[in-house]
Parts: C-alpha cells; structure tokens; sequence
C-alpha cells in the first residue's frame, strides 16, 4: 500500500488540497464538527467567567474535550474514510456499539489525557520546578502524537494490523517528515486561534460570542487538516498497518 513519500512542501500542498475536499464532499459533517468545537469553546468561556485556570478549570477542559472527541468521532472517522477509500455517503451517526468507535474514540481520548497532563503538572508544581517536567511531558506528548497518528485512520478504514507497535514501526523512518508537515501546515490556523484568542473580553459578551464562533471556525480547519494528513501518510507509509495480525 506504502508508495513514495512526497516532499514537504508537495506533502503541506496536499494536504490543503484534501481540506477544501472534505469541504466540499463532507459539508453537513463539517457544520456538525463547527457546531461542536464552537460549543466546546462556549463552555469553557462561561467557566472563565468565575474561574481562575486551577485544577478545575483544567478537569472541566479535560471533560469539554472528551465530550467533543465523542461527538467528534463520527466526523472523525468520516474524514479518514473519505482520504482513504473515497467513501463520500458518510451521515452523523453516534454508534458507540461499534467497535470502530469505540477503539477511535479510547485513541482520541488517551491523547486528550497526555494534552492535558501538562496543564495539570503545571498547577501542583511550585513555580520553580514547573518548567522542567511540563516542557518534557509537551515534548513526550508531541513525539507519541506523531508516532501514533497514522494508527487512527487505520482505526477508521479497519485495517488489519491497525496496533500501536505497528504504527510505531510504519512511523520510525519517516516521524521528521510528518512532524514537519504537520507543524508547517496546522501553524497558520494556530497562529490565527492565538489572534481571536486575543480579541476575547472579560465576561460574557457579543464579542466573545463570535469570537468562540470564530475559533470554532479555526478548530474545524485544524482538526480537519490534522485528520487528512494522517490519512495522507497512512496511505504512503502504512505498511504494517494493512498486514493480517
């Protein structure tokens, strides 16, 4: 199934491509995914409202972001399918029975837990030990999400050899290449949440409203672009992936 990796540049190309794509196949899923992101962030404006970032703050963001990888998942898995197999009949469906969803979403959900882990350190730490073990578990994070990220779209198309030592395996020689397209390609939209992030104001207002809106708007395109470059490499370095256990 693996074919030749395209550069970095060819690889960012593609996966803009494929963004405007899923736009374009997938609009319904794409409104229920804006919807749900800009939700998710409506919650956690509210919760600013009377609460300092401590343990609670940080547990509520844990549990916003579970509850929207599982309404998420649908989405998700659509989004894989599409890039992979071409399948464009997808509807939003919650079926936590299957076991395609259940393994995605116990996937999405671990690495909500190393996102949030930092935060957490963070918070029980005295301030002059803090740096230290949050900048290693933000790296650690950063290196497992990359090392496993071509094991979610095999989750999604059910590929047969769709493990954790067979992501890590199919990753191993090429990790640089996918950190780098995945860095260069979701940096604008995560320079562009820091913008209307700075736009928001005390309280809640219409300002904040639109301003949730639009990192509502932003959350789509990065979790959009996150999912088809998995995809993307899925196909052209998913060797052990696709082999019968």
């Amino acid at each position: 199934m693996s074919v030749s990796v395209p550069s970095i540049s060819n690889a960012i190309g593609i996966a803009y491509r494929d963004l405007v794509s899923v736009a374009r196949a997938l609009p319904r899923l794409m409104l229920v995914a804006l919807v749900v992101m800009s939700a998710a962030n409506l919650v956690l404006s509210l919760a600013e409202v009377d609460s300092a970032k401590s343990h609670a703050y940080t547990l509520l963001w844990f549990l916003d972001a579970t509850a929207q990888n599982f309404l998420l998942t649908p989405f998700y898995i659509a989004v894989h399918r599409f890039i992979v197999l071409g399948e464009t009949n997808a509807h939003y469906a919650l079926t936590p029975r299957e076991p395609r969803f259940q393994r995605y979403f116990v996937l999405s959900t671990a690495v909500t837990v190393l996102l949030t882990a930092p935060s957490f350190l963070a918070d029980a730490a005295a301030p002059e030990v803090t740096v230290v073990p949050v900048t290693l578990t933000i790296v650690a994070f950063a290196i497992a999400v990359v090392w496993l990220m071509i094991l979610f779209p095999a989750i999604a198309v059910d590929a047969p050899g769709a493990t954790i030592g067979n992501a890590l395996a199919d990753t191993k020689a090429h990790a640089w290449r996918l950190l780098a397209v995945s860095v260069v390609a979701l940096l604008p939209p995560s320079l562009l949440s820091l913008v209307v992030a700075g736009l928001y104001e005390p309280g809640m207002s219409a300002a904040r409203l639109l301003a949730d809106t639009g990192s509502g708007i932003l959350d789509t395109v990065f979790e959009t672009l996150f999912l088809v470059i998995a995809s993307r490499f899925y196909l052209w370095i998913g060797e052990r992936l696709n082999r019968p256990e």
